[in-house]
């Protein structure tokens, strides 16, 4: 009878754990693409290759992350889409989002 209650509580333990160390790494993930959304909309702001940059500044993303580039006269905005990992995918099926924003360069 113990061993199946020590059973029951170890699963559930290691579920609980997974969905916290889940959370935290999604935490992590959200900071890191407010970063890189700032660095592609500064990018942006100065008219460059927003692709290139992109690129090189997702390394830290989880794949499947995303980005968007809207502008609205002066101001440019960069949105970055993030995923779940793991476990938590099945508590946040949708992807997180953050966004930057940048003042766009004088002619």
């Amino acid at each position: 009878m113990v061993t199946a209650e020590l059973a029951v509580g170890i699963v559930t333990l290691l579920l609980v754990l997974s969905l916290v160390l889940g959370a935290l790494r999604l935490g992590m993930d959200r900071a890191t693409a407010v970063s890189v959304a700032a660095t592609v909309a500064r990018e942006a702001a100065r008219d460059g290759d927003v692709s290139d940059v992109w690129q090189r500044s997702r390394a830290g993303l989880p794949q499947g992350a995303g980005y968007s580039v809207t502008t609205d006269g002066r101001l440019v905005t960069v949105a970055v889409s993030v995923p779940a990992r793991g476990a938590l995918r099945l508590v946040v099926p949708a992807a997180t989002s953050v966004s930057a924003v940048a003042l766009r360069d004088l002619p």
